[in-house]
């Protein structure tokens, strides 16, 4: 016979979470990251370009423009901050799939996405946007993470 005033058992194997793989949490981070910073740039150019011939621009003058974009026209700005969105979405995702030493991890990816930037720009910004930039970076992706580690506590 059961005693009705005993707690409850509880089976704490239910409770346990796997871990996932730290390489496949980087590498889709960083998919997540490139590949949707890449989509966008070049939606944003094409939305872009649509403006300026439709404008009465030539095609020549549009070609030259979409070459040479100024830092603070609004295709720039777009892009900047679809950017950093792309870089937070990274961050969770690679909490996400890892579900262990998430800020580690979003630590690589951060670098690994600032060290592509930077070569991707070729030296065309100044040190301290390149600083700016890698400071942005960071602060994105580690905002992704600490949102995905949320998630992963919340179940």
């Amino acid at each position: 016979m059961s005693n009705s005033f005993a707690p409850p058992t509880i089976y704490f194997d239910d409770f346990t979470v796997e871990r996932g793989s730290p390489l496949k949490a980087i590498l889709l981070a960083l998919a997540v990251d490139f590949g949707g910073t890449l989509l966008s740039a070049v939606l944003i150019g094409m939305i872009y370009a649509i403006s300026l011939i439709s404008s009465g621009t030539s095609e020549d003058y549009v070609a030259v423009t979409l070459q040479n974009v100024s830092p603070n026209s609004w295709p720039s700005v777009a892009g900047a901050a679809v950017c950093i969105l792309f870089s937070v979405l990274g961050g969770f995702v690679c909490a996400r799939v890892a579900k262990h030493a998430e800020y580690k991890l979003g630590g690589v990816v951060a670098a690994i996405s600032i060290a592509v930037g930077l070569w991707m720009e070729n030296v065309q910004l100044s040190v301290l946007m390149n600083v700016f930039s890698a400071v942005i970076t960071t602060g994105a992706v580690m905002f992704g993470v600490r949102l995905g580690i949320a998630r992963n506590a919340a179940g």
